[in-house]
């Protein structure tokens, strides 16, 4: 059955005669490179293979944006790695609200301040900030920590998020729930933050990324479910989207630094053709993406 956030994009999605139930929103991975050593982060690219992990020059990448808009794609969430590790981001976010694109920025925020988000005036859409504690000891534990030392605060996010209110931005939260923590009460601080969107992710192992840490970070489906019902309260405020294993499977488009689309279907990456080499058709014809799971996990809102 259509739900509304469907019904939403169905005249523009019908408007692509190359769609084939194509999924509309992509992330576009600028760089394998971060500030940050999350234990679970499964962004390793070079892992797989050295030359996964090679970000693509500023034109090669401003080529792939528009080859990425022809073909459908309507929303696209600059990711990593760390995005604003990319000296040129502003420029991309610019080029992408320029020709269409809905624009997303997902980041640790540790690199936010209100130059940066000057720089994205009129381009930038949404803010997607990852708070997966508001706690310093566990942030530690975690390793959602800078070389340097600093480690980010309840306070900290507070900052960030208030200077996204003065841009205009709107703002998403996403938090991954690993045993770490798993019996942290976020409520009075989305209270507080008010966001359009909380995703809640159930910490996933990807073969060749993150399987060597992952067995003292898992929790199981009913540990999840008992974390949501705790924060069940909010969502008559905002959305609130779990995300178990099993519905990221296959259910994002994903691009990676060197400009191949990639996917985690069977549990790890695997790897279109580069996309400026073969086209974009044919490269995401080589991916096995879930349209019915994009669907499903609620990929589909008034963005």
């Amino acid at each position: 059955m259509k739900n509304s956030s469907y019904d939403y994009f169905q005249e523009e999605l019908d408007n692509h005669a190359n769609q084939l139930n194509q999924i509309p929103s992509l992330n576009f991975h600028l760089t394998g490179s971060c500030n940050m050593r999350c234990r679970y982060c499964f962004s390793h690219y070079e892992k797989d293979h050295a030359e996964l992990a090679m970000s693509m020059p500023e034109q090669a990448q401003i080529k792939l944006i528009r080859e990425l808009f022809t073909i459908g794609f309507r929303k696209i969430s600059f990711a990593g790695g760390e995005p604003t590790l990319c000296r040129h981001l502003p420029r991309l976010v610019q080029f992408s609200k320029n020709i269409g694109f809905t624009t997303m920025l997902v980041t640790n925020s540790s690199r936010i301040d209100d130059a940066l988000l000057r720089s994205f005036h009129g381009s930038l859409d949404w803010l997607c900030i990852s708070i997966d504690s508001l706690k310093t000891s566990t942030n530690l534990e975690i390793g959602r920590c800078l070389s340097n030392g600093f480690v980010l605060c309840e306070d900290y996010y507070k900052q960030i998020i208030e200077l996204a209110r003065e841009h205009g931005l709107r703002l998403k939260i996403n938090t991954v729930l690993s045993r770490f923590n798993l019996h942290e009460n976020f409520t009075g601080f989305l209270l507080w933050a008010k966001p359009e969107r909380w995703k809640v992710f159930q910490v996933l192992p990807v073969v060749g990324q993150n399987e060597t840490a992952f067995n003292e970070c898992s929790i199981t489906e009913d540990e999840m479910s008992l974390f949501l019902t705790k924060h069940a309260s909010l969502q008559k405020l905002f959305d609130i989207i779990p995300e178990r294993n099993n519905d990221m499977k296959g259910s994002y488009v994903m691009v990676n630094p060197s400009g191949r689309f990639y996917c985690n279907i069977n549990g790890q990456h695997t790897y279109s053709d580069q996309v400026l080499e073969a086209g974009a058709k044919m490269a995401i014809a080589q991916m096995s993406y879930d349209f019915a799971k994009f669907i499903n996990r609620q990929g589909l809102y008034k963005w």
